[in-house]
């Protein structure tokens, strides 16, 4: 599937990132979330960044390059980095939490590793979080038309998704297992990384929460 609303550039910048990690042996540890990964799926969206959901470890990788350090606003907190690649603002987060309005809790988003796909788009597969878990935040998040976009638009576009085998296009699918379904070409990823380890129920550090206050205070 290919959505023609997507800029190229900002194509070109996804695949540099895939590429980048890839090469640092990081291939299973960051999905896209957020507008990009609707726009990605065939949601009639114009996105105007990339979001990266990456790893502790990627995180760490990374630091030299991209100098994370914590961010919060008033409902979203990280480890956090942002640059531009190709013109494109891409942003990156590691241990992402959101707080839910009604409770004034914060709740990380660490299972988002748990809840990530491979989706064939554009030429490519890409890993995302999952529809559900992207629905679930922004529930949380009291975006109600986002909700809608993904109950109506782009499930309806999910359906028309064929994956395209090593048959059809005499390459290899990138290890997919040949029991994914081919009307929804994806597969959970991370089924061999280990858990991050949460702390919802400790108290905060600070204004930071635990794994954000001691990943920054790694050596």
């Amino acid at each position: 599937m290919k959505n023609k609303i997507i800029a190229n550039n900002m194509l070109i910048a996804l695949g540099q990132i895939k590429h980048e990690l890839g090469e640092s042996g990081l291939v299973h540890h960051w999905a896209v979330t957020g507008s990009f990964n609707l726009a990605l799926r065939g949601g009639q969206l114009r996105p105007s960044d990339i979001d990266i959901f990456v790893s502790a470890e990627t995180a760490t990788k990374l630091q030299k390059m991209f100098g994370f350090k914590f961010v919060a606003s008033s409902t979203i907190r990280s480890v956090f980095s942002s640059c531009i690649i190709s013109h494109t603002q891409v942003e990156f987060m590691a241990l992402p939490e959101i707080k839910i309005g009604i409770l004034e809790q914060w709740v990380s988003l660490s299972h988002w590793v748990e809840n990530v796909e491979y989706v064939f788009a554009n030429g490519q597969y890409w890993p995302l979080t999952s529809l559900h878990f992207e629905q679930e935040v922004y529930k949380y998040l009291g975006n109600s038309a986002r909700v809608r976009l993904i109950d109506l638009e782009v499930c309806h576009s999910l359906s028309s998704l064929q994956a395209v085998s090593s048959e059809e296009d005499g390459s290899s699918r990138h290890g997919l297992p040949e029991t994914a379904n081919p009307w929804h070409p994806t597969i959970p990823a991370y089924e061999h990384h280990p858990k991050n380890p949460r702390y919802r129920d400790q108290a905060p550090c600070d204004h930071r929460s635990l794994e954000a206050a001691r990943f920054l205070a790694a050596p």
